[in-house]
């Protein structure tokens, strides 16, 4: 039923948690999820991070390439 509602009137699913003071995940609104960061994390780039915030992951890489004149 809560996904049918939050589909259907997304707005009023958010305002209702808004009015209890607390997200859909459980959380306070004032609190934060949990962060990882680490950096390096591939070898292969020249630099790159992986990120961890809840249940979100995110990894990202930059790699360098040198351009050639003519």
């Amino acid at each position: 039923m809560a996904a049918g509602f939050k589909t259907a009137e997304p707005l009023e699913y958010h305002r209702s948690f808004l009015k209890e003071n607390c997200r859909p995940d459980g959380r306070e609104l004032s609190e934060f999820r949990t962060t990882t960061l680490n950096i390096g994390s591939i070898s292969t780039a020249d630099g790159s991070a992986l990120v961890k915030m809840g249940n979100t992951t995110i990894i990202c890489g930059i790699k360098a390439v040198q351009s050639l004149s003519f």
